[in-house]
């Protein structure tokens, strides 16, 4: 409908396209021209007031890259209402305008599209618009009555993914994978938290209802032998850490890797990598998968599609892409991915206690921290919670200092009202030099502070959210988030943060063998899962986890050595790496223990893993493979038996 209206007012948008590939880097590629001089703002603010005359409010976009452009938009002092704005582009280098857009001299369809907000909004007509928009929002009451019916469609979807799941989840063995037809279309996925699974299952629903013959795999189940079965294949592939495989993508990967040049010649794949710009390697095994398949000379059916952290439009972008195959002229681009239904909100925790558990370690400080809320809360063992991090005052009020602000100006952020100190506080500080027109000017700037997410070390029946947080010190001091909930927050502060499923590391089912592994921070994982088998009489459980000194870093002692004490712990394990002479880890001990770790996993033991990637996590990882071996750790993944949250 937007574009048809646009159409109407000429103004019409170019359509998005997928960025082209970039070619693979060259020894032989010429040297990279140097970089043009830094903008100069000086030149560009001084062509912008000489050309725009009268104005009221201005705002400018700095280049994505240097020799750019800036773009510059303001508002006459006269405009007839708020959205009235113009534009200009100026060389930075040269002060040449190289674009200008006048809101006076746009079409007359072009000026009406831009009075739909102050129309909606009812600044259009002055005060006697925003009162008939007060009246209107009263009617606000009637959302419980869409919220109801929108709880009900998210049922009536979430059946429509488990029938989805029934109907393709066991997908095709591959020991019959070369007996399908060859028209049929191979649906891959490689996830680790559920997302790649349900966009592939989605897509693939969404393509069979197209016309097309569609089998659904996790690539835990393939081999680059079943892959050459089918003529086309789509694969949804997330990334796990920094841009590595998920654990049930493994195997398949290495043996992927292992495959010649011309392995997979007249196979064709489209490829959809999910991950998230935070990281360095953004869709890290998206882009490793996709070199792996070009390398077997498979041929690519469209440009690889990035998604960052769920997003609809790149999702959108897919669909389309998909309505190009052959075959799929009739399929639904309405089809919703990934829909798991909204996160939950951030609600406010009260910070009730905080004790260092491990005072004088050479390690950072651990601290355990109680949080309770005056609303009832339920998660599973292994759930995850995202915490708002917030500078600390000293932080913002140095800012305000520098900026020349007294930080008790009102202003709104995210439609809520607050004071300037508090947007900042919970905001990314902007860097020097500031030019903001007022207080509301530098709050629309503020971009949130990315949320931190931590291990829940409770149950729900201990009516307290408790986690246990390493207190990070960098050259600047504390670390954002547990310098503030270590040091800087006080008792009774109110945290908003917002509880995480984490299927990856749920809890085993029945009374089976455990084995627990973990290092730091990471026993708040292990601990809730502990805790639970403990509350359900389940006595097989084996703790192995390791820190730096027995007299400063034995957690938990009380509360462990009762486990043990009561039959709770048919194995405890602590070991300490700084304990005089050869350093000793967590996976030393593992691989001691080598003929007794067969015999749980024999018995049919499940394997949590919880702490530092980097060290333990690849350790215990490279120790398992040798003791047990490779395909029968790959066989563990593929059973879910062995399930780790690490970071």
């Amino acid at each position: 409908m937007r574009d048809t209206v646009d159409g109407w007012a000429g103004q019409k948008r170019p359509p998005r396209v997928a960025a082209t590939a970039r070619p693979p880097a060259s020894a032989s590629a010429e040297p990279k021209a140097p970089e043009p001089a830094a903008p100069d703002l000086a030149r560009t603010w001084a062509v912008f007031q000489q050309q725009a005359g009268d104005w009221a409010e201005a705002s400018l976009r700095m280049p994505a890259k240097a020799g750019q452009p800036v773009q510059v938009t303001w508002l006459d002092a006269k405009a007839p209402h708020e959205r009235a704005r113009n534009r200009m582009s100026i060389e930075p280098l040269t002060g040449k305008v190289s674009a200008e857009d006048l809101y006076a001299e746009r079409s007359m369809g072009a000026r009406a599209l831009s009075t739909i907000y102050p129309v909606h909004m009812g600044t259009y007509f002055g005060l006697p618009g925003r009162v008939a928009m007060l009246l209107a929002s009263l009617g606000l009451p009637l959302f419980a009555i869409t919220g109801w019916m929108l709880y009900l469609d998210r049922r009536r979807q979430r059946r429509a993914t488990e029938a989805a799941r029934a109907a393709h989840g066991q997908g095709v063995p591959t020991a019959v994978a070369g007996t399908l037809a060859a028209d049929t279309l191979l649906v891959a996925y490689a996830s680790q938290a559920g997302q790649a699974e349900r966009i592939a299952l989605q897509s693939a629903t969404a393509l069979q209802q197209a016309g097309l013959r569609v089998a659904v795999q996790s690539v835990a189940q393939l081999t680059p032998e079943a892959l050459r079965a089918h003529r086309r294949v789509l694969l949804v592939a997330s990334s796990f850490g920094e841009g590595e495989p998920p654990d049930s993508a493994r195997r398949f990967t290495r043996l992927l890797e292992q495959q010649g040049a011309g392995a997979l010649a007249g196979m064709r794949y489209g490829l959809l990598a999910l991950g998230d710009r935070n990281y360095a390697r953004f869709c890290g095994y998206g882009h490793a998968l996709d070199e792996a398949l070009r390398k077997g000379s498979a041929e690519p059916l469209f440009p690889l599609i990035e998604v960052d952290s769920g997003d609809p439009a790149a999702l959108a972008r897919w669909m389309q892409t998909l309505a190009t195959l052959e075959g799929a002229e009739h399929l639904a681009l309405d089809t919703p991915l990934a829909d798991a239904g909204p996160a939950l909100p951030y609600t406010p925790w009260r910070l009730a206690q905080r004790e260092c558990l491990n005072p004088g370690s050479e390690g950072g400080p651990l601290f355990e921290l109680a949080l309770t809320s005056d609303t009832s809360a339920t998660w599973h063992p292994g759930a995850l919670v995202e915490v708002q991090a917030r500078h600390n005052a000293e932080a913002v009020d140095a800012w305000l200092a520098t900026a020349g602000w007294a930080g008790t100006e009102p202003v709104h952020l995210a439609s809520q009202p607050c004071t300037l100190a508090e947007a900042l506080a919970q905001s990314v500080l902007p860097v020097p030099p500031l030019h903001f027109a007022d207080a509301q000017a530098c709050a629309d700037t503020l971009v949130a502070l990315a949320p931190r997410t931590y291990s829940v070390a409770s149950l729900p029946q201990d009516c307290a959210l408790q986690l246990l947080v390493r207190q990070e010190r960098h050259a600047g001091g504390l670390g954002l988030a547990s310098g503030w909930l270590t040091t800087h927050a006080p008792l009774g502060t109110l945290v908003p943060l917002r509880l995480v499923a984490n299927p990856r590391f749920d809890a085993a089912t029945g009374d089976v063998p455990c084995l627990f592994i973990g290092n730091g921070s990471g026993l708040a994982g292990l601990r809730s899962h502990l805790r639970a088998r403990v509350a359900g009489g389940h006595r097989r459980n084996w703790l192995l986890f390791g820190e730096r000194h027995s007299a400063h870093d034995t957690l938990c002692t009380a509360e462990i050595e009762g486990w043990q004490a009561a039959g709770f712990l048919a194995r405890l394990d602590r070991v300490f790496s700084r304990d005089g002479g050869e350093h000793r880890y967590v996976q030393d001990r593992l691989r001691a223990a080598a003929s007794e770790l067969r015999a749980w996993v024999a018995d049919g033991a499940i394997l949590y893993v919880c702490g530092s990637a980097q060290g333990m996590g690849s350790g215990v990882d490279a120790v398992l493979a040798e003791v047990l071996g490779a395909d029968a750790l790959d066989a563990l993944i593929a059973d879910g038996r062995y399930r780790r949250d690490v970071y």
